[in-house]
């Protein structure tokens, strides 16, 4: 509901850049551990993930945090899949959550760039000519999307689990 902070989500939701939201959350107070996410399983490279592949990443958490990440919708001109609320809760009950959370998981749109048709838009990251180079979006809000476009369920699209790690 307010636009999108000036720490690195624009990048990511436009260009799928993390470095400088990594950085802007390594140094936020109210982030207990930061990191990014680029590089697909059994990939040499960091690079989008194509259907069938993941990313994979370790995290410690303790009662009371919460999981919250961001990571780009490719055929789009700024948006990205997020946790529904501030994060994903990790204890509820005081039981550490493990499978399947992707219920938890939405299309939001930050409200940085106008949206185009999916996959053809001329502003979007694999059609456009530099980053950040798309006209601005008429609402600056970050929100749920909703702008007549079919971007699919998004249980189709993204799988989020949660794995207790082995000791």
């Amino acid at each position: 509901g307010e636009p999108a902070p000036d720490n690195g989500l624009e990048e990511v939701a436009e260009d799928g850049m993390i470095e400088m939201l990594t950085m802007a959350l390594s140094s936020a107070e109210s982030v207990s551990a930061s990191g990014g996410f680029s590089q697909p399983v059994g990939a040499s490279q960091p690079g989008p993930l194509l259907p069938g592949e993941q990313y994979t990443f370790r995290f410690r958490a303790e009662q009371g945090e919460r999981l919250s990440f961001a990571t780009m919708y490719v055929e789009s001109n700024d948006l990205f899949y997020a946790p529904v609320d501030v994060g994903i809760e990790l204890f509820p009950d005081g039981t550490p959550v493990t499978g399947d959370v992707t219920e938890q998981i939405q299309l939001w749109d930050a409200g940085t760039e106008a949206n185009e048709e999916p996959g053809v838009g001329s502003n979007q990251v694999l059609r456009q000519p530099g980053p950040d180079t798309g006209p601005p979006d008429s609402n600056s809000d970050i929100r749920p999307v909703d702008d007549g476009y079919d971007y699919g369920n998004t249980t189709d699209r993204i799988t989020v689990t949660i794995r207790m790690a082995d000791s």
